[in-house]
């Protein structure tokens, strides 16, 4: 594909992320690091953040998911032809509790977002908002042995050794996210 850019120099490229012989954020990389850089505008089945970070971070100008309608389409290529990013806001899906921002993702020390799930990113706010497992068992309707495991499942992702790590990390994570100046943060 770098090769056919560099041969017909389009302005923008549309592509997807998923490849059967390769993967699309190494892809936008290539076309980054290509004579001709074209802006890209990846269109993926994925609607969550660690794939639009990477994506963006990579050199990706815009992000729409396939559920895109046509004029999405047509002013993500307008927006993104006129030197501005342009990212379709993701879909929470039940991920957040009502009135919660969209999370800003962890990224580990290579720059790779942490992937914790709907739930797990559920339990790490409430443990920010100083919640005790009981009470976070009580309000995502949990038995206490789940959230537990959730806890678990959070200090082993995030490469915690002990509980309050886990805490200290919940509690600078969402101040972090109430006033991000960054797309990602990393541990």
């Amino acid at each position: 594909m770098v090769a056919g850019v560099n041969e017909h120099l389009p302005d923008l490229v549309l592509m997807d992320l998923s490849f059967k012989d390769g993967d699309g954020i190494v892809l936008i990389k290539s076309l980054m690091d290509a004579n001709h850089r074209p802006h890209v505008l990846v269109i993926s089945q994925f609607d969550d953040q660690p794939h639009i970070q990477m994506s963006m971070k990579a050199g990706a100008r815009g992000y729409l998911t396939k559920r895109a309608t046509t004029g999405e389409i047509l002013t993500a290529i307008r927006t993104i032809l006129n030197g501005e990013i342009y990212a379709e806001k993701p879909q929470a899906d039940g991920c957040l509790l009502p009135g919660e921002r969209e999370p800003v993702f962890p990224t580990t020390r290579t720059g790779e977002p942490v992937k914790l799930t709907k739930r797990e990113i559920q339990v790490l706010q409430l443990i920010g908002a100083g919640k005790r497992t009981k009470d976070i068992a009580i309000q995502l309707n949990l038995s206490h042995k789940t959230v537990e495991t959730y806890r678990e499942h959070l200090k082993q992702k995030l490469s915690l050794t002990n509980s309050a790590e886990l805490v200290h990390f919940a509690i600078c994570w969402n101040e972090r996210q109430s006033n991000p100046s960054d797309s990602v943060w990393s541990i």
